[in-house]
């Protein structure tokens, strides 16, 4: 069986950012991983690339073979880590061997700053703001949700990141990667590879830190399964470095009600993903209009720099909702405006974007087993037990449809019985002339 082959790092320099990189042997091909860096004191192994190759060479059920010493208990974290994933996504993700081609590292002494991933958005403001005395350095990952291409927009955010650590008062490392041109191939980013990204991230910085923290997504009511997630974020941890995954405690809403108090969050606030047009927030797509809908629930969307336009209610209420992932979010909107009864149309135009979104999941589903849900025994009971209210549907919204299926069936009974009439004085003729 053919193995997945981290290769020995190499360091240098570029444009004063520091430099290390690894080759990736996977599936009869080679990657170039690469990590840029603003500042010195980067870590020299290889776990930055173990944490970047893992969920790919799962994929491919490939065993992984990692080049120069590994730290003892995050090598012996990645058995616990894919026994976590495989019980997620066991039909994409299997477990594979993972072997230090050059044994276990020696203890090193552990770095003193406190981190946290930002990318100026709701989660990580939140994160910031709650441990604001404690961190002393944010990192902002490019190549993380915006692609290494896009330099343009690229500019544009990291300008306003740097704008809002001066305010904040914190030192920022930023971080360049193109890990994704690897795990792209293999993970859908967003559902599997996020925290095993950041994850790689931090491992490059442990010289640095002591602790770092990863803003969480959902919080406790909802935690689906995915590479970033309270479970699995602190098992990325080493022996001089600790991985914790913070704000569960806390759904949007709530987050969004803490962090909106900021004079900083209102002028710099990130959450797009569409970014049409290189905007900073394109104030159209399900992430802009939920974020949009909190801060209007607040009184707070018109002191909010970052969004140059007015919530318009009919987009709220067409609104997509393309996954599970996105629900929670409307959800808590529309209880929290719910609960204070202040914007009634805010909130029907919520319920309107629920339901389409539970009607196109039912309509899925029954395109995927209406025939074998009709012919059941439950079928044909609710069918009977509903026949009235589906007619007077049907007349509402088909009528057109409803009127030509009918006159159709009347025209096969009519046939019916014109043919039955005529064979039964066909077979009496017959009769007749027997005898």
């Amino acid at each position: 069986m053919d193995s997945v082959i981290i290769g020995e790092p190499e360091h240098s320099r570029e444009d004063g950012w520091h430099v290390t990189s690894s080759s990736i042997d996977i599936d009869g091909k080679t990657y170039q991983i690469k990590y840029r860096v603003s500042e010195d004191s980067i870590a020299t192994g290889p776990e930055p690339f173990l944490a970047a190759t893992l969920l790919p060479a799962m994929k491919l059920v490939q065993p992984m073979q990692v080049s120069g010493t590994v730290s003892p208990k995050l090598l012996a974290a990645t058995e616990t880590i894919q026994d976590i994933i495989h019980k997620w996504f066991p039909s994409e993700f299997q477990k594979i061997p993972v072997q230090a081609v050059s044994g276990l590292q020696d203890p090193v002494s552990p770095g003193t700053e406190v981190g946290a991933f930002f990318s100026g958005g709701v989660d990580s403001f939140y994160t910031f703001l709650k441990h604001q005395h404690e961190i002393t350095k944010i990192i902002f990952v490019h190549g993380f949700d915006m692609m290494l291409e896009k330099k343009s927009l690229r500019s544009k955010v990291s300008g306003e990141i740097r704008r809002v650590a001066r305010k904040l008062g914190k030192p920022l490392i930023e971080v360049e990667t193109n890990a994704r041109q690897l795990s792209d191939q293999y993970t859908v980013f967003q559902d599997h590879y996020a925290g095993c990204m950041l994850a790689s991230v931090g491992l490059l910085l442990s010289p640095q830190f002591r602790k770092i923290y990863i803003p969480a997504t959902y919080s406790y009511e909802y935690l689906f399964p995915e590479c970033t997630h309270p479970l699995l974020d602190p098992l990325w941890s080493t022996e001089c470095l600790t991985f914790e995954h913070d704000g569960s405690e806390a759904n949007r809403f709530e987050k969004i009600t803490r962090i909106a108090q900021s004079d900083v969050v209102l002028q710099s606030l990130r959450v797009c993903l569409n970014n049409g047009d290189n905007s900073y927030n394109c104030g159209n797509c399900p992430k802009c209009l939920n974020t949009m809908v909190s801060l209007q629930a607040l009184g707070a969307l018109k002191l909010c720099s970052t969004f140059d336009r007015k919530l318009n209610i009919q987009s709220v209420a067409r609104m997509k909702i393309w996954n599970d992932r996105l629900l929670p979010f409307v959800e808590e909107n529309l209880r929290a405006i719910e609960s204070n009864d202040s914007n009634p149309d805010l909130a029907e135009a919520l319920r309107i974007c629920l339901r389409s979104y539970k009607y196109d999941l039912l309509s899925t589903n029954l395109d995927k087993n209406l025939g074998q849900f009709l012919a059941s025994k439950q079928g044909v009971k609710f069918i009977r037990a509903r026949k009235n209210t589906i007619l007077r549907s049907f007349w509402r919204n088909e009528k057109r449809w409803l009127l030509r299926e009918v006159f159709k069936e009347a025209l096969k009974d009519l046939d019916f019985k014109f043919l039955s009439g005529t064979m039964g004085r066909l077979r009496g003729n017959l009769r007749k002339e027997e005898h």
